[in-house]
């Protein structure tokens, strides 16, 4: 009886062996997840403030501002950081 009672699943992890084919499907990322990683640019911190502070301005129509306040900075390092990143207005 003891051990012919138990479920095979767990008469075999008794011996050692695991079945993964159900937690496998489980835990490894999709075809669609690796796609869209895949089409995902990856930008640079530079690139990331410049892109936000540009999309800013143009939300703003260039009023620096209501940017810099959207922003939460203070309008002079809004100034600074168009002047850095060369940002025209």
């Amino acid at each position: 009886q003891g051990r012919q009672s138990l479920p095979p699943s767990v008469r075999a992890a008794a011996r050692g062996i695991h079945d993964f084919s159900n937690s496998a499907a489980e835990t490894l990322p999709s075809r669609a997840d690796a796609e869209e990683k895949k089409a995902a640019p990856v930008l640079s911190l530079k690139e990331t403030e410049s892109r936000l502070i540009r999309e800013t301005l143009e939300y703003t129509r260039g009023n620096i501002t209501r940017a810099a306040a959207l922003l939460k900075i203070s309008r002079s390092a809004l100034y600074r950081r168009i002047g850095k990143l060369h940002i025209s207005r």
